[in-house]
């Protein structure tokens, strides 16, 4: 074997589907809706240099990366701590017919490592989306086992952990909007503070843990961050500023299909800034952020608009 020139091996690039399997379930299931941020990477490993500091292949690292849009609540947020609770079996189908099936290597610990990020970090021009990465190191047997082996799809069973993703449909693209920031006091019933007039706002989730001997990341914890930029900065809002810094606060973030209510997960820090002229308005940022349990992760968010 050995290269040579041809023509019609030059390929066009792009991923035709990235299919993921949880360990136990029947079959795989598509992440929906790629963007074209999504990319199959395969990366040298090199051994140390010998003393005419030449090197040679170790190994293979492998990163798929899968970024879906379609991000309604209940059928791809609230699953993605399954992710953190189960192997991860993933196969990668490229547009010009090449591929890499992880199960291909082996059909029990042929599993990749991942993490995931929930991504809201936009305005209506912009989708809110969810980032897949799968990685492992493998060897040269493993990396052809995995680019010319089968890994059938099965057929989906209601049992299986992400059977949810069946539903997933073109209408789940949602933009990457906040609609509205709540705060309240931990201690209190209500929800005092509605804050609506926001000039920009982030919310991210990041599915993330550390790696193994085969540099799989094996998740086990969700980071949240995020920020809004309020543009309501009078004295009155200015004056709240300390009172707000100095006591225990919940938090809730308005999407335009539902929000996410943030007990005692998150801290917080206010920004009061006032810069440049008159051409540019006063502003408070409102930030924070904290870990997550998986095992919470899913109860946190909620459809439909807040009370």
């Amino acid at each position: 074997m050995a290269f040579a020139d041809s023509k019609a091996s030059i390929l066009t690039a792009g991923l035709s589907t990235v299919k993921v399997k949880i360990a136990g379930d029947a079959a795989y299931y598509s992440l929906p809706f790629l963007t074209d941020e999504s990319t199959l990477e395969v990366t040298q490993i090199s051994s140390q240099p010998d003393p005419k500091q030449r090197e040679y292949g170790l190994a293979f690292m492998v990163n798929i990366k899968a970024v879906t849009r379609a991000t309604d609540i209940t059928n791809m947020i609230k699953m993605l701590p399954e992710f953190a609770t189960y192997d991860v079996f993933v196969k990668a189908d490229c547009i010009n017919g090449t591929k890499f099936y992880s199960a291909a290597i082996d059909a029990t610990t042929g599993y990749m490592g991942c993490t995931v990020d929930l991504i809201n970090d936009g305005d209506t021009d912009r989708d809110r989306r969810v980032e897949f990465n799968f990685m492992m190191a493998v060897t040269a047997a493993e990396y052809q086992l995995a680019i010319t082996g089968a890994a059938a799809d099965g057929t989906p069973d209601a049992g299986d952990a992400i059977y949810e993703f069946l539903s997933l449909v073109v209408s789940d693209i949602t933009p990457a909007r906040i609609e509205r920031f709540d705060m309240k006091e931990t201690s209190s019933g209500t929800w005092d503070d509605v804050i609506r007039n926001l000039r920009s706002g982030s919310f991210r989730a990041s599915l993330r843990g550390d790696s193994d001997s085969r540099k799989r990341v094996r998740p086990n914890r969700f980071r949240i961050d995020f920020s809004v930029v309020y543009m309501q900065a009078s004295s009155t809002e200015v004056a709240l500023i300390d009172n707000y810094a100095t006591r225990e606060n919940d938090y809730r973030i308005a999407f335009p299909d539902g929000y996410v209510t943030l007990n005692d997960n998150c801290g917080v820090n206010f920004r009061w800034n006032v810069e440049g002229s008159v051409d540019q308005s006063a502003i408070i940022t409102i930030s924070g952020g904290g870990i997550v349990q998986p095992s919470n992760f899913a109860a946190l968010f909620t459809t439909g608009s807040p009370s």
